[in-house]
């Protein structure tokens, strides 16, 4: 614990001394058919890159190349701790990092509920899977939030987000309190963003079309939302009811050339069994 502080006191030192800034921004994407997308950027700018690359060689601070730049992050990542993000390099305003992205099927399947007690006693169940479709409750480290399996409660139709994120090791806590100095720059923010507004929210920010929440961790460590998935509008049910009747109304024309075919089929077998009666 001591050792974390003092390494988190160093960098608020070399961020104090050079201006240097470094960011980790969560976003999750929900789209109006359900599907969701998990994206995490764990980036620092060049100048404190170089300042970590300097400290690690034992040289003074000094600039680096972006193929050095780049080498020291691939020794300095957090792919093990987002092994079921799929991560890509991150490149912009000077800073250098990781994007790591994970995709859902369906917001149900990041949302708790209750496991039927006769699949559990019949073994279809694990109690791994029960324990993994159950919202850790208290507060929760932000890496264990971060890549947990569920997200959300659901009331009716109402989808739950509340979470209070723990800070293990108190560094957004000394973060909160250097944040305002000058020639610091510490983002940490976690993003969501819905297909229609949300009914409540605590977000510190929100968008001004009412759909994108963002809550500034060094701000709050309360993470809280409900809202409801879109349900179809009235046009789209009128053009679904109306694909189903011409849909039905098509089967219906195709059957006729069948109708006629069995129907010359059977006035043939008719005049020809006349006419051997008739013999």
């Amino acid at each position: 614990m001591k050792k974390i502080v003092m390494i988190f006191m160093g960098i608020i030192t070399v961020l104090l001394l050079t201006g240097c800034g470094m960011k980790y921004n969560a976003k999750m994407t929900i789209e109006s058919n359900g599907k969701v997308t998990m994206s995490i950027i764990s980036a620092k700018d060049n100048d404190l890159i170089d300042f970590n690359i300097s400290q690690e060689k034992g040289n003074s601070q000094e600039e680096h190349s972006d193929a050095d730049r780049w080498e020291y992050l691939e020794k300095h990542n957090d792919h093990f701790k987002l092994s079921k993000f799929q991560p890509s390099r991150y490149s912009g305003e000077d800073y250098k990092g990781y994007l790591y992205q994970r995709n859902f099927e369906s917001i149900d399947a990041i949302t708790g509920g209750k496991i039927p007690s006769s699949e559990v006693l019949s073994g279809e169940v694990s109690s791994e899977e029960v324990s993994s479709r159950e919202v850790p409750s208290g507060e929760v480290p932000i890496w264990d939030f971060l890549r947990q399996e569920v997200f959300f409660t659901k009331d009716d139709d109402r989808y739950l987000l509340h979470v209070l994120l723990q800070d293990e090791s108190g560094d957004l806590a000394d973060a909160r309190k250097y944040n305002d100095m000058e020639g610091i720059n510490i983002m940490t923010v976690f993003q969501m963003t819905l297909p229609q507004k949300a009914e409540k929210n605590n977000a510190t920010e929100v968008s001004e079309d009412g759909l994108t929440y963002t809550w500034d961790l060094l701000k709050t460590n309360e993470i809280e939302i409900a809202f409801q998935m879109p349900k179809e509008s009235s046009g789209e049910q009128e053009q679904n009811q109306n694909n189903q009747r011409h849909t039905e109304e098509g089967t219906s024309i195709n059957l006729i050339p069948v109708f006629i075919f069995l129907g010359g089929v059977l006035l043939l077998v008719v005049v020809v069994a006349n006419k051997y009666k008739n013999k």
